[in-house]
């Protein structure tokens, strides 16, 4: 029986309807959730903390990257020893490693 999305409130099979479903990152039988707000506040924290890129200091554009990349350890997700903050160019370059 259908029940409504808690964020718009159209009949849904889920708790969330299609368009308001939560992002997930799927790591076998985990799900590690990167677009919730526990994800947006720390990114944001971070980039506050150091508003520039590790690598090219770059102060634009700047993204929270894993360093050990999730798929290999999902548990470290919100670790902050397993972040570090880049610019979109060099986070996109470093995913191409």
């Amino acid at each position: 029986m259908p029940k409504p999305c808690l964020v718009c409130g159209e009949p849904s099979t889920e708790s969330r309807c299609p368009d308001h479903q939560l992002h997930k990152t799927h790591i076998g039988r985990h799900a590690v959730h990167t677009n919730t707000t526990r994800w947006k506040k720390l990114s944001r924290k971070l980039r506050r903390m150091q508003p520039f890129c590790s690598t090219c200091g770059a102060r634009d554009d700047l993204t929270v990257d894993h360093k050990t990349p999730l798929t290999q350890r999902p548990d470290l997700a919100y670790d902050l020893d397993n972040l570090d903050v880049l610019c979109r160019p060099c986070n996109s370059a470093k995913a191409d490693r």
